[in-house]
């Protein structure tokens, strides 16, 4: 999967330097996914990156050219992480959930942010044009995956590929939405394990 940068037409040339634009898109990529699109202000995320919202209107434009940026960032960061998962149909739908669930647990904001990219897309129009019509980073994954191992002959010949595609990328989602609100407590580890178990047929037994 490759992603490109999206640059709106005369955004200016100096550009932040890679440490402050590196903290600009970690402070908004963590209040776009705690708070929303519309609940997030570009005056909050330049004081929560600790500069002038002047300076990121500057460097980013408008609200949504931030928002499509830390799409792209973590669009990125996701095609990296699943890179060597990629074109391997040996693995299983488990193994795939186990990965994307090891990738929230190093980055929590991550997931959760593209979770609401497309939410956030089908409600807000100024977001259509920056985030583009395509299936989004994880949809575009899963349906990518789904047709690979159809073809390699993984999939019943019974089975909708559309409907397997949607209900994959719902669990990944309800997974998304239950780590940011588990009780700490709870082995969100060992439910996750089971939930890769229960998608390989390794839990039911068959009467």
């Amino acid at each position: 999967m490759t992603s490109s940068v999206r640059r709106s037409p005369g955004r200016p040339h100096n550009r932040p330097t890679e440490a402050s634009r590196r903290e600009i898109l970690g402070a908004a990529r963590h209040l776009f996914a705690e708070f929303g699109y519309s609940a997030t202000t570009t005056r909050e995320v330049a004081e929560a990156a600790g500069m002038q919202a002047g300076n990121l209107r500057h460097h980013f434009g408008s609200k949504a050219g931030l928002f499509a940026a830390v799409y792209d960032d973590c669009m990125g960061e996701i095609a990296l992480s699943l890179s060597g998962m990629l074109n391997n149909t040996a693995l299983s739908p488990g193994d795939y959930v186990r990965q994307l669930a090891a990738l929230s647990e190093a980055s929590p904001d991550l997931l959760a942010f593209m979770a609401i990219a497309p939410i956030e897309r089908a409600r807000h129009i100024e977001l259509m044009a920056p985030l583009g019509v395509e299936p989004l980073a994880v949809e575009a994954v899963v349906r990518r995956t789904v047709s690979q191992w159809s073809q390699a002959g993984r999939v019943a010949e019974s089975a909708h590929l559309d409907a397997l595609a949607d209900a994959l990328i719902a669990a990944i989602y309800g997974i998304v939405i239950y780590s940011s609100q588990v009780d700490p407590t709870v082995d969100r580890q060992g439910i996750i394990e089971m939930f890769a178990r229960l998608l390989d047929g390794q839990v039911w037994i068959t009467p």
